[in-house]
């Protein structure tokens, strides 16, 4: 009678993968691997051995049965099995058989692994090919290790029964104890509070039926990898620690990503269980905060840390681990990355013969990119397998020299501070105009509010700026900026005078701008959607004279002087007020993010935005004119958003405003950039890559596009 056994922790986690594919002859969970010897081994002695294998060790003998929706296993009898011989004339029709073997999926009902032998030009090659559900990456180097220990003693009964295997039935019952036991009480109460601290910020927009994927491979430089290995020799940090820091800093400085999930495999086989054939290995979240003012080796120790804590309790089931996320993010996708470290090289040899081994990508997978970093073939490889949709091979090569790049810096710089760490090569320097080296620039005592009456003048006709629907000529711009001028100068703004200004992205919010600035004051912006703490800290430490907005007077309370811009704000007869600034006054001021203290304001001055300006029309590359079309997409509370502004405004440009609605639909803007024939913007580096994403076929025209500057200081 058939003893049944329920799935373990990690076969649950492959099951739930398999049930969520869409199509039945997906091969996400499927692995092919090739080992190969250098030789011409005898086949028959060679399907011997390959049978023994399958008898000694009962993951081959794994069997799915369907009872009521509940899935269970079984173990069946062992019995010899026949394994095909495919002769092939030369390696690339090796190459093309396999390539098109990888690609047939497994049926989870039927046996779960299947062996080929395949002989070509003198070179023996056994085919391996597995579910997921009984084997992993690690249990597939040990079937490479078995079939040489095996194959010099297959014909001799009593070596045989000297060699003893674990078998993977005994792990099942072991695992099916484990829900009851003390250690998953403490896993489960970890486990609660990781949850919590997991990043719900996402990244890719990927379809849960979008898993056509493929797979670039790159070979670490060999100097580079010494470099690697001395530094995490040095720092006593690992290999894998050291590349989870470098994948985080990539993401945090291309995305703006502080807090990231990277899922990554835990052996989960203590020292008995290493050379035991099955599924042990399960994926699991390891949290990563990128904290750009501490320096590289703290986040490795951060990272080494956090992941020690989870390898205590790895072998919690990753099911419930979605479930607890899926309360707080109603989402049970908790990772979009995912890292492994295939340090697994073969050990035993076969008459000197270490084999090697290799493993077919099925071009198929669940996370948008993953990478993996292997040793398979006695050099270090990285592996990047990327969802179709999301990446080109284009996008994976400038990652990988991006990677490279930072990890020049990190082993040459010693304690490197994140902060100070560059994610531009000097190629992709050629390919990104930097705005932000405001420096060198030769300073003339001349004012924004001068500036603006002779660019109004000037191009009167010409649109000045556009959101939604709506425009505004530079003849309207400047009377509306006078207006609302001169009110502000009849309720008190004086030179130098703070007066805060809650705006949406409207033309509104830039018309109070300038009005302010006008009138001869400084302005304060501040995010309507702020936390109201954050609002009343900034208002309390600058004091303003006055707060102007549009539709937000009733946020504020009786104790502030709110001004509200509306039609009447624009009937009075003012085409222009007397200009009373000097270049040393402040024009507005910024208050940082807080995240490390209160919020603390940055004020700039007139001369300090004439010198940008300057700079940027006295190079050849970034000049402006009148003709040219900015995009802001950037936050007004954002210190860079002043780029597209100013720039744009104070020479004669047509600035389009992107509203906050437009702001969340990346295939929107796409399609005002080729509507608009947007030639320039200011973006952080997370919206170039998303721009990138949504026009990877290539089917907006986005040639009025001449200028791209990214917000980072560093990159």
């Amino acid at each position: 009678m058939r003893d049944y056994y329920k799935l373990t922790n990690a076969q649950e986690n492959i099951l739930k993968v398999e049930q969520s594919l869409l199509t039945s002859d997906n091969t996400c969970n499927v692995l092919t691997v090739s080992i190969k010897f250098h030789r011409d081994l005898d086949y028959y002695k060679l399907e011997r051995t390959l049978n023994k294998l399958i008898e000694l060790n009962d993951s081959f003998r794994i069997r799915l049965t369907k009872n009521n929706n509940n899935i269970k296993q079984y173990i069946e009898e062992y019995t010899y099995q026949e394994i095909e011989l495919i002769n092939l004339k030369d390696e690339e029709k090796l190459e093309e058989y396999i390539d098109n073997y990888k690609r047939i999926s497994i049926d989870i009902f039927k046996e779960l692994f299947e062996f080929k032998i395949l002989k070509c030009n003198g070179i023996t090659l056994v085919l391996y090919k597995v579910h997921h559900i009984i084997n992993d990456a690690w249990g597939s180097t040990q079937v490479a290790e078995q079939i040489k220990e095996i194959y010099p003693i297959v014909d001799s009964n009593e070596e045989i029964k000297k060699l003893k295997k674990m078998q993977y039935s005994s792990l099942i019952k072991k695992a099916n104890d484990y829900k009851s036991s003390t250690r998953y009480i403490n896993d489960y109460n970890f486990w609660l509070e990781y949850v919590k601290n997991l990043s719900t910020e996402r990244v890719f927009n990927k379809d849960i039926a979008d898993n056509d994927a493929k797979r670039k491979i790159f070979t670490l430089n060999d100097a580079i990898d010494i470099r690697i290995k001395e530094f995490c020799s040095n720092n006593r940090i690992t290999e894998y620690t050291f590349f989870i820091a470098v994948i985080s800093i990539y993401f945090n400085k291309i995305f703006n990503i502080k807090n990231i999930n990277i899922g990554t495999p835990f052996l989960n086989r203590n020292k008995s269980e290493l050379d035991c054939i099955g599924l042990f290995v399960t994926n699991l979240p390891l949290n990563v905060r990128v904290e750009t003012n501490k320096n590289f080796i703290d986040l490795c120790k951060e990272i080494n840390s956090n992941n020690f804590k989870i390898f205590k309790h790895s072998k919690f089931p990753y099911s419930e681990i979605q479930k607890e996320f899926a309360k707080i993010n109603q989402n049970t996708n908790i990772f979009e990355i995912g890292f492994s470290y295939q340090i697994n090289t073969l050990q035993n040899n076969l008459d000197g013969d270490f084999g090697t081994t290799k493993w077919y990508f099925s071009e198929k997978q669940n996370n948008p990119i993953t990478i993996h970093l292997s040793n398979m073939k006695g050099e270090k490889e990285i592996y990047y397998d990327y969802n179709t949709k999301l990446f080109t091979d284009t996008k994976i090569e400038s990652m990988h020299s991006i990677f490279i790049h930072i990890i020049k810096q990190v082993v040459e710089q010693n304690n490197v501070i994140i902060e100070n760490i560059n994610i531009l090569t000097d190629e992709e320097k050629k390919k990104l105009v930097r705005f932000n080296n405001t420096g060198n620039v030769k300073e003339k005592n001349v004012t924004i509010s001068e500036m603006i009456d002779s660019v109004c003048k000037k191009y009167s006709k010409n649109t000045a700026i556009k959101c939604n629907s709506e425009e505004i000529n530079y003849y309207d711009f400047h009377r509306k900026v006078c207006n609302v001028a001169k009110t502000l100068r009849d309720n008190g703004v004086k030179r130098n005078t703070p007066v805060a200004i809650v705006f949406d992205k409207s033309i509104e919010m830039i018309i109070a701008m300038f009005a302010v600035i006008k009138s001869g004051g400084y302005y304060i912006p501040i995010l309507p959607d702020e936390n109201k703490e954050r609002k009343e800290y900034i208002l309390n430490d600058c004091k303003p004279m006055c707060i102007l907005t549009k539709d937000y007077a009733n946020d504020f309370n009786e104790n502030y002087n709110v001004l509200t811009i509306n039609n009447d704000s624009f009937s009075q007869n003012v085409n222009n007020i007397e200009n009373i600034n000097s270049s040393d006054d402040i024009i507005y001021t910024i208050y940082t993010s807080g995240s490390t203290g209160n919020p603390k304001g940055t004020n700039l001055m007139h001369k300090n935005v004439c010198g940008l300006l300057n700079s940027i029309n006295n190079d050849i590359n970034l000049k402006l004119s009148q003709d040219d079309v900015s995009m802001s997409l950037l936050k007004y509370s954002f210190d860079a958003s002043g780029i597209d502004i100013y720039s744009s405004i104070l020479n004669g440009g047509k600035l389009v405003l992107i509203s906050k609605e437009e702001e969340l639909n990346p295939k929107r803007v796409v399609k005002i950039i080729q509507d608009e024939k947007i030639t320039r913007s200011f973006l952080v580096p997370k919206w170039l890559e998303l721009i990138n994403n949504v026009d990877r076929d290539g089917k907006y025209d986005l040639s009025s596009l001449r200028i791209l500057g990214t917000g980072r200081r560093n990159i």
